[in-house]
């Protein structure tokens, strides 16, 4: 199990990397004034240079999807309940990505600015669940039909 959670975890790295690219465009797109805005400028500053905002911002974002992706294993641990897997990855999830987010100037640095980045990261997470879940459910259900068809020829 450690092994397979280190492989996920070198493989997330450009995941995570990739996904804060696309974010970073897609943000820049809605900004609108042919500019791309690799960080935010909060965190320009904090950081003393450009460059150096983007490098420690592509290192953060390639730990967030070294983690995520190496927490993935717990979908594989079959003894546990989904309720259990789901409580344990979402801490994990929420422990990398609410300091990164802090640090970075995702957030606002407040409590309400703390508490709603923490609602809106939640109502992701619980959306993807749903997806996921419903994705996996019409897999099941469709593996079973085949089983039962097998059975019955």
């Amino acid at each position: 199990m450690k092994k397979k959670a280190l492989i996920r975890g070198l493989i997330g790295f450009p995941g995570g990397v990739t996904i804060c690219l696309v974010i970073t465009i897609i943000e820049s797109l809605i900004v609108g004034d042919g500019r791309f805005y690799a960080c935010v400028p909060e965190f320009v500053e904090m950081a003393g240079s450009e460059i150096m905002a983007v490098i420690i911002q592509t290192l953060l974002a390639g730990l967030v999807g070294s983690v995520y992706s190496a927490a993935s294993v717990i979908w594989d641990m079959e003894n546990w309940s989904i309720a259990k897997q789901s409580g344990i990855f979402f801490a994990i999830a929420a422990i990398t990505m609410m300091p990164v987010s802090y640090l970075l100037n995702w957030m606002e640095h407040s409590i309400a600015g703390i508490v709603s980045f923490f609602l809106v990261f939640l109502v992701i997470f619980v959306v993807i669940w749903i997806t996921m879940y419903l994705i996996w459910r019409r897999r099941i259900r469709a593996l079973n039909r085949d089983v039962q068809n097998r059975k019955s020829e």
